[in-house]
């Protein structure tokens, strides 16, 4: 268990493993494991704090009820599976040298294929 601060530190650490693969893996798994603890705890009163509070850090169209009935529903769906991926997907990139300045060169066809198959084709019924 980490407090905010740590938390902060562990996803955007950018200084060990394979630099931001990994620091965008720890943060889809931090994600995870938040929405894991919110729906273990099933309050509808934190629920709604923790809307309100997003909704003054990000714009949309929807309005806190909605959100928060959509929440309801995710939350509540018990045999509901998560899954993450990562664009660009493995095997899909490579190093490269642009004008001198290091950069990954990205297979465009082949990462909106399999983000295709991973929206659309990876889930059941």
């Amino acid at each position: 268990t980490l407090n905010g601060q740590q938390l902060l530190q562990h996803v955007r650490n950018r200084s060990v493993g394979n630099a931001d693969f990994d620091r965008t893996r720890r943060q889809r798994e931090t994600l995870i494991a938040i929405f894991k603890e919110i729906q273990k705890q099933n309050n509808p009163v934190a629920l709604s704090r923790i809307i309100t509070y997003s909704l003054d850090h990000v714009r949309t169209n929807l309005d806190p009820d909605m959100i928060y009935d959509i929440a309801r529903q995710v939350l509540d769906t018990p045999d509901l599976e998560l899954s993450n991926s990562r664009v660009p997907f493995e095997d899909t990139w490579y190093y490269a040298d642009e004008d001198g300045r290091s950069v990954i060169a990205i297979d465009t066809d082949a990462n909106q294929e399999q983000l295709h198959q991973f929206l659309y084709e990876s889930v059941d019924g």
